[in-house]
């Protein structure tokens, strides 16, 4: 079933995350390229910076947490094989995301992110999910029969084997001592 979820995850982070991208790139690209203005302001970059920082978290959420990585290996799919497709059609894959977009007065054009790499640099960090085997497993079940609950309250108490083994443990005598 997770799986399930972070695949619905990434079908949403995606290319929201893409839109991001690219109206924060291209903000950025028209208030550092301004001839107009002889230094941008910090309240200039404030707005592309918080676009791009929201797209990063995105994307930073099916990357890192501990949900299955089939959502962030389709979308490092997706993101690389984008800019891998340069390769085979430049102008058709430019052409096909060349489109002009608005939100809130911001324009920005959906190939930004393949322009300048971001696709294929992004792409690849989540396909570092690929890697991690612990990932893939499934969370293990506790084991019952080691804990004892307490039924007047939610907090665990240990059963006394458990006890036991930690307190034959502490005592054992046979293991040398440490000196620092």
């Amino acid at each position: 079933m997770r799986h399930l979820w972070t695949l619905i995850a990434a079908l949403v982070i995606a290319p929201l995350s893409w839109f991001l991208l690219a109206i924060g790139q291209s903000t950025s690209l028209r208030v550092l390229d301004d001839e107009n203005t002889a230094t941008p302001s910090g309240a200039d970059i404030l707005r592309p910076l918080v676009f791009l920082l929201v797209a990063g978290l995105l994307l930073g959420l099916i990357a890192t947490l501990r949900m299955s990585p089939l959502g962030a290996v389709l979308t490092g799919v997706v993101y690389a094989g984008s800019y891998i497709l340069l390769m085979i059609a430049p102008h058709g894959v430019v052409k096909a995301l060349s489109k002009d977009i608005s939100f809130g007065g911001l324009h920005a054009d959906l190939s930004m992110p393949l322009r300048t790499g971001t696709a294929a640099l992004v792409g690849g960090m989540l396909l570092l999910a690929l890697l991690s085997v612990s990932r893939w497993r499934r969370w293990p079940e506790p084991d019952l029969a080691t804990e004892s609950w307490s039924e007047s309250s939610t907090t665990r108490r240990p059963s006394p084997s458990t006890l036991a083994g930690w307190t034959s443990f502490l005592r054992d005598d046979s293991r040398p001592m440490s000196r620092n």
